[in-house]
């Protein structure tokens, strides 16, 4: 009769390693995910916007992009950064700068 605790051990030695194949295949993806090109279909779906609108913020130079002969190309980072730079001011932002600038532009005499 086979000793109960060497099975024990060969099933958990085998779950450690496909559980550090996991961790090894999710961590790959992060730093490729990252740097992903999207063609001009894709961008539309990860900002959610309609693709004619897309390439008129690209004519406008207002969105970054890349341009290979007529086809258009997006770096997801930048779109990121992009929708980031959109970001609205909270009310007590909009107060820490308010009395921050008020701060710096008194002058006693």
């Amino acid at each position: 009769m086979n000793n109960p605790f060497e099975t024990i051990d060969n099933r958990l030695s085998n779950i450690e390693c496909l559980l550090l194949d996991i961790r090894k295949e999710n961590a790959k993806p992060i730093e490729v995910e990252i740097d992903k090109i999207f063609d001009i279909q894709q961008a539309a779906d990860f900002l959610h916007l309609k693709t004619p609108t897309l390439y008129g913020l690209t004519s406008k130079r207002i969105l970054p992009c890349f341009k290979r002969g007529k086809r258009v190309y997006f770096k997801r980072s930048e779109l990121t950064k992009w929708l980031e730079a959109g970001k609205r001011k909270t009310v007590s932002d909009l107060e820490t700068e308010a009395n921050n600038y008020t701060k710096s532009k008194s002058t006693i005499k």
